[in-house]
């Protein structure tokens, strides 16, 4: 017994001289919280919330001749877009919401120096998608006058081909958004230069506004005649829909028109609908729906800021709102625009062009169930 006592003895003793490591506590221990970022502030959280919803605007504006009011005018329009559509641009060397940017340098040089800036006031490398940018100045078939001279204005003309268009397309286009717009806010520069020729016929002369879409990919509004600014109905989308990189034009009268006929009999076929609008004028009356009418500046105004809105909401959307039984109210266009600064003049414009509309649909309706009894109505091919 006492042998095995003087062994235990001897057991206790050797374990008590081995050191015991402490217990792990990696289990258990807790790691340094993370301190949360400091939120956004100030422009900063404004660009940050632009490109949540989408992308930024741009709004950019020749300077032309200070004394001429016809010039003018181009900044007047630009200020308003970029105030309702919350644009971002450069005030000297601060990036400044609902601000346009007048042509003191190049379009492709005003997109970098912006873009640059909002990286640095974000912190960060990653690039800023652009959902809009819309150019006002005079414009042709064939170019805008967007070439700066510097800040005196003067601007000169440059066509697709210049390195000033090649610049701008350089630019922007790694930024567009994949719903991107550019919007030509000048005098012809959606004008069809071949209208005995085919929308995918590749010897077909292509418009800038044409040239442009094929350039960037993204989706071009312009205008197909000579008239006011940003109050001109006669409006052409330009995009690439069928995908084989030649730009295709839809006219706002000729849309709506085949929307309008789908919607009164679904089943018509292309030869139908061709033969109802020939007959019947339906795109022509969709036109005259769409252009001003009235006396006194308040209405044209008004009928300014609703049409200014159609490249913004598109075809698909303006005939919803056409067709309706009720004219828009100020919560559907708030809903799409929340930043607009003339919701009133937007409801009152579009209130008019939806009372010319519904004036004649009715009449329209019953025209086209009459035409479709006549014995040169196309049959529908089985």
């Amino acid at each position: 017994m006492s042998d095995i006592s003087t062994w235990l003895d001897k057991v206790i003793e050797t374990l008590g001289k081995v050191p015991v490591a402490p217990a792990s506590d990696t289990a258990t221990e807790t790691p340094p919280a993370e301190e949360d970022e400091a939120p956004l502030t100030g422009i900063a959280a404004e660009i940050q919330e632009a490109i949540d919803a989408g992308g930024i605007n741009i709004a950019i504006y020749m300077i032309g001749d200070p004394d001429s009011n016809n010039d003018r005018e181009f900044k007047r329009q630009a200020k308003k877009w970029a105030g309702n559509h919350g644009a971002f641009g450069m005030s000297g060397s601060s990036v400044k919401k609902d601000h346009a940017m007048p042509l003191s340098q190049d379009p492709g040089k005003l997109v970098t120096k912006l873009l640059d800036a909002m990286k640095a006031s974000l912190g960060t490398t990653e690039t800023i998608p652009v959902a809009n940018v819309a150019l006002f100045s005079h414009g042709g078939q064939r170019s805008m006058q967007i070439n700066s001279n510097g800040a005196g204005g003067g601007e000169g003309w440059a066509s697709a081909g210049s390195n000033v268009v090649k610049k701008f397309v350089a630019a922007v286009t790694p930024s567009l958004s994949s719903d991107a717009k550019i919007h030509l806010f000048a005098c012809t520069a959606a004008k069809d230069r071949d209208p005995t020729k085919d929308a995918d016929d590749p010897t077909r002369r292509d418009s800038f506004a044409e040239d442009l879409q094929e350039m960037t990919g993204a989706e071009v509004w312009g205008h197909e005649n000579a008239a006011h600014t940003t109050g001109n109905s006669r409006l052409v989308q330009v995009s690439d829909e069928d995908g084989d990189s030649n730009a295709e034009r839809y006219q706002i009268r000729d849309v709506l028109a085949r929307k309008f006929l789908r919607h009164v009999d679904s089943s018509l076929s292309d030869a139908q609908m061709g033969y109802l609008d020939q007959q019947l004028d339906i795109s022509e009356w969709i036109r005259n729906s769409l252009r001003f009418r009235g006396s006194g500046s308040s209405l044209r105004d008004r009928h300014q800021v609703f049409v200014e809105e159609i490249s913004m909401m598109g075809y698909d959307t303006l005939f919803d709102l056409l067709i309706a039984d009720s004219a828009p109210s100020a919560a559907a266009f708030r809903s799409m625009f929340p930043e607009h600064d003339q919701i009133d003049k937007l409801v009152e414009g579009a209130a008019a062009v939806h009372e010319r509309f519904h004036r004649d649909m009715d009449e329209k309706e019953r025209a086209i169930g009459a035409a479709r009894s006549s014995p040169d109505f196309p049959t529908n091919p089985s």
